[in-house]
């Protein structure tokens, strides 16, 4: 058995932003009694262990480091998740109990026997199940500390009890998704929320803002995929992206309010141009003039159009109320100018060797600004 006591009790120090002082008046001990445990010079008393665990809010197991008792708790955990996934709940509760009775500030058995509520939830459907659940997440939330990837346990914990709470207290579900509704990615859940609560019209808009934000991010993928694979220059790598952004196009147009200019008709015309950098590479000459000259086209008819102002105007599928949504285009106002300048600095990026290939389409499309 390896102890650990002297890292134990310095990390548990830091991890409450203590200092050697700190930790010595909250004891009642000397700052060189602190600093000897620390360095493991010397040992505290059984006493003054189980005040410091207490006050870590830890158990003395955790606080003198046995490797036994964390090869315990893995071989605990790890029977009550493999219990929990085979629906054999009984068996796996009856072991959860006795780890949270012997490690009840331990972050991983709190986290592995909420998740057992959470599955048994799943199934059931029983309220009492939903509030075990949460209660034992509640609990796991203060020792977060605890955790390698802190965010991201958070994230995972708030998320599951979000879901847990949308039929006992939507209220809550709304508050915890909200919190963790970074860069937009909880909007769809926060709508499902709502639409369940009645709301139908704020569901919609949370679903609008979703649906805008899965648009946005796959037409940026398309667009890195489609020129990692033109970079490679192999035949077959060439077609898939053509395959790609031919795709995307239709997509694109589709999202479109039809027979009316707006915002996809600039996007359109990037993909033109995109579609134009991988036939200069195939060589496609004719092809890729016809891509350039549709690409010119619909950013003259969306500048000439001055609706660049407001990025969503003209898009399907928009629920937004007022003045609570703002789009914010990073490539600029002017369409024809914007692809003019995407165009010269795709050409100072791509190795030497492919420069010709950007050249034909900026030669292209200069030509039509004649």
């Amino acid at each position: 058995m390896q102890l650990k006591l002297s890292e134990n009790i310095k990390k548990y120090r830091k991890d409450m932003d203590l200092t050697q002082e700190g930790l010595a008046e909250a004891l009642g001990v000397t700052v060189g009694a602190v600093s000897k445990w620390e360095n493991g010079n010397n040992v505290p008393d059984v006493m003054t262990m189980m005040e410091m665990a207490d006050f870590f809010n830890i158990s003395m197991d955790e606080l003198v480091g046995f490797s036994l008792s964390s090869k315990k708790i893995e071989d605990m955990c790890k029977q009550i998740d493999v219990l929990a996934r085979s629906h054999r709940f009984e068996e796996a509760i009856m072991i959860a109990k006795d780890a949270m009775s012997r490690y009840p500030h331990t972050f991983k058995v709190l986290y592995v026997c909420g998740d057992l509520y959470n599955y048994k939830f799943l199934e059931s459907r029983e309220k009492k199940d939903s509030e075990d659940a949460i209660e034992i997440f509640e609990n796991a939330l203060h020792y977060i500390s605890q955790s390698n990837e802190r965010e991201i346990m958070e994230y995972t914990i708030k998320s599951k009890m979000a879901y847990l709470y949308r039929k006992i207290d939507p209220e809550k579900a709304i508050e915890l998704l909200k919190k963790t509704n970074y860069d937009g990615w909880r909007c769809n859940e926060i709508g499902v929320v709502l639409r369940d609560m009645g709301k139908d019209g704020e569901a919609l808009e949370y679903y609008s803002m979703a649906l805008l934000k899965y648009f946005v991010e796959q037409l940026t993928t398309v667009n890195n995929m489609a020129e990692t694979l033109m970079e490679s220059g192999k035949s077959a790598d060439l077609t898939a992206a053509a395959d790609l952004v031919e795709s995307e196009l239709k997509i694109v147009g589709d999202y479109g309010a039809k027979g009316e200019i707006n915002v996809t008709y600039k996007l359109k015309s990037m993909l033109c141009i995109l579609m134009s950098y991988i036939l200069s590479y195939m060589g496609k000459h004719e092809k890729m003039k016809e891509y350039v000259k549709e690409a010119y086209e619909l950013a003259m008819l969306f500048d000439e159009a001055k609706i660049s102002d407001d990025f969503l105007v003209g898009l399907r599928y928009n629920y937004f109320s007022g003045e609570n949504v703002k789009a914010y285009d990073a490539t600029g106002t002017d369409a024809i100018q914007s692809i003019g300048k995407m165009i010269e600095k795709k050409l100072e990026d791509v190795p030497e060797k492919n420069k010709k290939y950007i050249y034909s389409v900026l030669k292209c499309w200069e030509m039509y600004q004649k």
